[in-house]
């Protein structure tokens, strides 16, 4: 099977870059807004997606990218039942990641890194 996603769009809402107190691995987590190849009702919307980003990556984001920055994002799709709430988002701990607005257009591939506890340690 593969669970293998790939997004492009515009970055948002940064959190700080945390520590996971179960495993103590840094993270941060942030929002790609994906617009719609179609029209709705004669306008164009938008996904929100969350992602989290571990380690080195997390430290690159935070210091690399601003709000409305474009990026391209690949990483695994997860989910984490938290209160009877399915939530859903990208995990770039073994992919990758790369600018593409005009003044951050630099390709970076992450390293592999051991996956987390059954949780994913995913704050949402």
């Amino acid at each position: 099977m593969i669970n293998n996603l790939t997004i492009n769009g515009y970055v948002s809402k940064f959190s700080d870059i945390k520590t996971n107190e179960k495993t103590g691995r840094s993270y941060i987590t942030f929002t790609v807004i994906v617009q719609r190849d179609f029209l709705q009702n004669g306008k164009r919307e938008a996904d929100f997606i969350n992602c989290v980003a571990w380690a080195h990556n997390a430290d690159y984001i935070k210091r690399n990218f601003r709000d409305g920055d474009i990026i391209a994002v690949t990483g695994k799709l997860r989910t984490v039942m938290t209160d009877n709430v399915r939530t859903f988002f990208v995990d770039v701990s073994d992919a990758g990641f790369c600018g593409l607005s005009p003044r951050r257009v630099k390709a970076v591939s992450a390293k592999k890194s051991p996956e987390t506890d059954g949780d994913f340690g995913v704050p949402f």
